[in-house]
């Protein structure tokens, strides 16, 4: 069967023109979504009425916040779309539609599904029946017809949830212009989008900031089909042209996003109480990573088409704060930035704590700050970052290019712990050039730090397009690059998978065996349940008149050891920061007037290390011990 198609209408002609923006599931509901209220700052900006609808709140309410956020949280085999590929593709010819063959294909779904108290029935009645209700539900809640334009905001896995209510609503109303954008339509992807899905008119590809208003004009001054930088649209003979927005460079100029309609919608279901204890306000900024645009991380595919580093300056987001803060009494706030700007520790976090706010924050961080930096967002706020630690070995960040070290990365987990901030990170392996004697030397690392924050998990890395590794997979030989198989159960055949896919199967040389990786998710899992459970190790340090006391608590056993004089000093001078045999030597001399040799001190520093008390690398150490008095 051919994919339906819909000849154009013509569109009512004023001045300004009514706009409908729409924020679909998979999003989270504990926050608004950012691109809605950008956009629609910008529409109002231009004189068009805009209106949000976060319906993920719907879907929320109707299925239970926790289990509809676990839902949003769950990456899987592409589970969300194809979740409501059923209500988007039905009619269409499709080998992927039988849900017995999908959770056949991907037991991991039916094991994930069950940890959850579950069965796979739930995801089989979710496809089948609850979700094409639900859009049928959006369908005749709100007057599409009475739009001249509707929007569709698209990330992760927001594709398919966006596509079902948009061909529900060009049924019903194939006058209205529907639009999509978002990460999802960046390059290819958008193209194909437009190719396949005739009841799609535009999508734009790229920034939104400046073609958004600028297709909302065009269209409002009478033009049929605008020709503008980043806007991608079919020709009477299926082709699709147009090219990516150039990426916005002055962000200081954008307006602060409009959430007025997020907190109307929740109110009115019900939610903002259940909601207001997770909820987060996000915010940019920033866009683009300093890090990638001059070494981009092998396996990293984000920022595909704005890499370079734009940021915001202290003084205009410290205002977009305090006026968010002020429209709705909330203070905790999220970052969507890839990468923190190093100006802001002083600019912006010290003047947080200058002014004594009491804002909370989640940034995305480079792991290799010092201790001074660490404290510095803990004082402006900084609750919980993602640092972007994917390896305790440094022979694997280096094949990473991810610019930092074992050492770096362990002072990071260290400093963020005793000052309470909350640290989200990861294990990964799957790298070509990566050997057995990398992660046995991570292995005793992590053995040493379970005093600290356990990762999430440990897993193969994922093949991300406008990666490195997918752009240059000629590079590290990687064979059988393809679309993730997941994406044939999700879309209907006549769409090009290749050029829709975000994640790829591939085969990677040079690269040990999964099993091998076993004993350390065995490692993972155990010390993710001890921090569950709060009966976790411990690892603490007490400073008496000329001594030290390390206090350590192993596997449910306690003991303590005493250290005096230079065993003293050494260990508290290599616990402020990573320290080489020749600083600690110098350092000794200068406390205690006598002289040693780089030998005797680095026989200290490795009984240290035999210990447990300290990692060390290349003649380098740092002390794990955190001081027993949190954040002094």
């Amino acid at each position: 069967m051919q994919p339906e198609r819909h000849l154009e209408q013509p569109m009512r002609r004023d001045h300004a023109l009514c706009v409908g923006l729409v924020s679909l599931p998979f999003a989270s509901a504990v926050r608004p979504s950012l691109q809605l209220g950008l956009l629609q700052a910008l529409g109002r900006a231009g004189g068009h009425r805009i209106d949000s609808h976060h319906l993920y709140l719907s879907l929320a309410q109707t299925m239970g916040l926790g289990l509809y956020e676990e839902l949003c949280q769950h990456r899987g085999h592409m589970t969300g779309d194809w979740l409501f590929s059923l209500a988007a593709f039905g009619g269409l010819s499709t080998g992927g539609l039988s849900t017995r063959h999908y959770l056949e294909h991907f037991p991991s779904e039916v094991d994930w599904i069950e940890s959850k108290d579950l069965s796979s029935s739930f995801l089989a009645t979710l496809r089948q029946e609850r979700l094409p209700r639900f859009i049928e539900d959006c369908l005749g809640r709100i007057d599409w017809g009475s739009y001249d334009v509707v929007g569709f905001t698209s990330t992760f896995q927001q594709n398919v949830a966006s596509l079902a209510l948009a061909r529900a609503i060009k049924r019903a109303h194939p006058q209205v212009c529907i639009l999509f954008g978002g990460s999802n339509l960046d390059g290819d992807m958008g193209k194909e989008v437009v190719r396949s899905f005739p009841w799609v008119d535009y999508v734009i590809s790229g920034e939104a900031d400046e073609a958004f208003p600028a297709f909302l004009d065009a269209l409002s001054q009478g033009e049929t089909r605008p020709t503008l930088d980043g806007l991608l649209v079919r020709s009477d003979d299926g082709s699709v042209g147009g090219t990516r927005s150039r990426p916005l460079t002055e962000m200081d100029g954008l307006p602060v996003p409009d959430f007025a309609d997020y907190f109307d919608q929740a109110s009115e279901l019900g939610l903002l109480g259940e909601i207001a204890p997770k909820l987060s306000l996000p915010f940019e900024s920033s866009r683009g990573c300093w890090w990638g645009a001059k070494h981009h991380c092998t396996f990293c595919g984000l920022n595909g088409s704005g890499m370079g580093y734009r940021s915001k300056s202290p003084e205009r987001v410290l205002d977009e704060l305090g006026t968010q803060a002020d429209r709705h009494g909330v203070t905790s706030f999220e970052a969507v930035d890839n990468i923190l700007n190093m100006t802001y520790f002083d600019d912006f976090f010290g003047e947080i704590e200058n002014r004594g706010l009491d804002y909370e924050f989640f940034y995305e961080i480079k792991s290799n700050l010092t201790r001074a930096k660490i404290e510095k967002l803990a004082r402006g706020g900084v609750r919980t970052v993602q640092p972007g630690i994917e390896s305790l070995s440094t022979d694997i960040l280096r094949l990473m290019r991810k610019g930092c070290t074992m050492l770096q990365n362990v002072l990071c987990l260290k400093w963020c712990s005793h000052y309470g901030i909350g640290v989200s990170w990861n294990l990964l392996f799957g790298f070509p050039g990566e050997r057995e004697d990398h992660y046995h030397e991570q292995h005793q690392v992590l053995e040493k730090i379970s005093h600290l924050q356990p990762p999430v998990s440990c897993n193969r890395i994922w093949l991300e397009r406008f990666s490195p590794y997918y752009f240059r997979s000629d590079e590290w030989g990687i064979e059988q690059l393809q679309p993730s198989r997941s994406y044939r159960y999700v879309y209907p055949d006549h769409v090009d998978v290749e050029a829709i896919a975000y994640f790829f199967d591939y085969i990677m040389p040079n690269t040990l065996p999964a099993q091998f990786h076993a004993t350390t998710q065995r490692l993972v899992e155990g010390w993710n349940e001890a921090w569950k459970s709060g009966d976790h190790d411990t690892m603490t340090y007490r400073r008496i008149s000329d001594a030290l006391l390390i206090d350590v608590r192993r596997d449910g056993v306690s003991r303590s050891r005493m250290l005096r004089g230079p065993l003293a000093q050494t260990y508290l001078y290599c616990g402020e920061a990573i320290r080489s045999i020749r600083k600690v030597r110098h350092h000794l001399e200068a406390v205690t007037g006598s002289m040693y040799s780089d030998e005797t001190v680095g026989e200290l520093l490795e009984g240290f290390c035999e210990a447990g008390l300290m990692v060390g690398e290349l003649g380098r150490y740092l002390s794990l011990a955190l001081p027993s008095r949190r954040g002094c």
